[in-house]
This record gives C-alpha cells, sequence and structure tokens, in this order.
C-alpha cells in the first residue's frame, strides 16, 4: 500500500513509473542526447539543470500499477501507427474514425508532463479525474498540432499555468514529437472560461501555423498544416507556449541557457550542426498505416 493517491483513480495502491511518451516507440523516432529541465516562477528563470537521457526515457513516479498497465498502455497501442506517422512526417492526416484515439494518447501524454512538472505550483487534478471516469478529452481541453522542421521541440515536455497562486486560469503544456509539435490547454481549477481565452489567443497568435484539432466537429478527418514548418523555432514557440504573453502580449520569456558542461560541449556549433552530429537516427520505420 501507498499513502499517495494515483491522480487518475484516486488509488493508494502500489505506485509504478509511467513514461510521457511510451518507451516502445523509442526506436521510430530521433532521439536527443541530453534532457535540459528549467524552470521559471513569476518571471525568475532558474538554473538549468542537463540529464544524459533521451526525451522517450522521461518517466514520472506516482501512478497506480493498475493504470499504468492497463487502460493508459491501451490508448497509446490505440494511437501508435498514426502518432507516429504523424512524428516522422509520413501523414498530415489524421482519419475521423482515429481522431478521437489520436486525441486521447495526446491528453495522456499532456496530462503526465504536467504531473511529472507540477512543482511550478499545480496540476490540472480535475481533469485526470475527468479523463480517467469518461476515456475523453476533459472538459475545457483543447488541443492543437502543427509541424517544425525542428525535431523534438520542447523535446521533454514544457508546462506553463497562470495565475500560480490564486485560483482559476490555465494550464498550457506544450511538446515536440520528432516534427510534430502539439499544444495542450487545460482549465486551472475548472476555469473553462480562461482556457477558451487562451485558446483563442493561441489561434489568433499562431496564424495558421497550428491547427486546433480538439474539440472537433464529430466525422470530419483533420489536415496539420505544415507549410510553414521552417517558422515554428524556439523564438515562436516561446510565444505560443507562455500563458502572459498570449493573454496581455507582454514578452515571452526565453529559455536560452544550458549547463556549463552542456554549453562547453556544444561551443561554436550552430542549432543544426548540433541535431546533425548529437541527435540520435530512428532505427525502424513507423508501422504500416
Amino acid at each position: 500500500m501507498c499513502d499517495a493517491e494515483c491522480p487518475f483513480c484516486g488509488s493508494r495502491k502500489k505506485k509504478t513509473r509511467e513514461h510521457r511518451i511510451p518507451k516502445s516507440w523509442k526506436p521510430y523516432l530521433h532521439l536527443v542526447p541530453e534532457v535540459v529541465s528549467t524552470v521559471a516562477v513569476k518571471g525568475v528563470i532558474g538554473d538549468p539543470s542537463g540529464s544524459s537521457r533521451s526525451q522517450l526515457d522521461v518517466q514520472y513516479g506516482g501512478i497506480c500499477a493498475e493504470c499504468n498497465n492497463g487502460w493508459l498502455r491501451e490508448l497509446d497501442e490505440a494511437a501508435m501507427a498514426r502518432m507516429l506517422n504523424l512524428a516522422r512526417f509520413m501523414t498530415q492526416e489524421i482519419p475521423a474514425g482515429e481522431v478521437l484515439p489520436v486525441m486521447r494518447s495526446v491528453v495522456r501524454a499532456a496530462l503526465m508532463t504536467a504531473w511529472g512538472k507540477r512543482d511550478i505550483g499545480a496540476y490540472p487534478a480535475a481533469s485526470f479525474v475527468e479523463f480517467f471516469e469518461t476515456r475523453l478529452p476533459p472538459s475545457g481541453a483543447y488541443v492543437f498540432m502543427g509541424f517544425t522542421d525542428w525535431f523534438s521541440m520542447h523535446a521533454a515536455g514544457h508546462h506553463a499555468l497562470w495565475p500560480v497562486e490564486e485560483p482559476g486560469g490555465a494550464h498550457l503544456v506544450s511538446w515536440g514529437l520528432d516534427r510534430l509539435f502539439i499544444v495542450v490547454i487545460f482549465p486551472k481549477d475548472g476555469d473553462q472560461v480562461s482556457a477558451t481565452e487562451v485558446a483563442s489567443s493561441l489561434r489568433k497568435r499562431a496564424k495558421g501555423l497550428l491547427k486546433q484539432v480538439w474539440p472537433n466537429p464529430t466525422g470530419r478527418r483533420l489536415k496539420i498544416p505544415s507549410q510553414n514548418a521552417h517558422r515554428i523555432d524556439r523564438e515562436v514557440v516561446s510565444g505560443l507556449t507562455q500563458i502572459k504573453p498570449l493573454l496581455f502580449g507582454e514578452e515571452p520569456l526565453v529559455f536560452n541557457l544550458d549547463p556549463d558542461r552542456t554549453t562547453a560541449r556544444y561551443d561554436g556549433m550552430s542549432e543544426r550542426e548540433l541535431i546533425d552530429t548529437y541527435v540520435t537516427r530512428p532505427s525502424k520505420r513507423p508501422p504500416e498505416l
């Protein structure tokens, strides 16, 4: 037994570590050589820390074994072929019959990212419970997708929330899965109005770079935009993934600091050279659609 409750089902039984992105997807994706984490609170950016692991090795504890090895795994298995083909830019489409399985897998990854980074202030607790009970994207959740030329932008996941201490507001989670870039918005403390305001601002600021794929009218296939994939770089992503700049037009924080040992290792190399030199190439092709 364990005193802490599973955020999904509330069980106090044995806890396990859940991967952000399924470990079984690892051979199909480009892998970064190091995960760098940085925390900012009230506009102050903390010191970065690095870990010599790939983004597919990131996992977080506190999830009960029954959820981890049961329905959560089944959600990712149902979406695996489509998600990997999207990530590798082998398709831009999500057929109508696959929209819900893809959204379930994306929401699971977003919730796990927020859970793992909850030390910044909070996590969308009500969304976890609703997702467990309905197996549907939670009320007030929005999902956006687009393609980028830069592999695995926000590789290990980014979690923003506003406000930190007062009730209400919104959570925003973003990450790159190879060429696919994903943003998910959840209400904070049930505040669907603020979540909708963040989503509306994101639609306007993205100017077609990202497409809202949830909520989605029933029966429609989706096509993810790619014509401006070269524009979704670090600077643009900073403006699309921080809530206060989206709501109030503030300048986004720029997380451009790396640990000293990382800076020394990559000194003098461009971002493109870093990708070509250090990113591990996939060893398998995605499953056939």
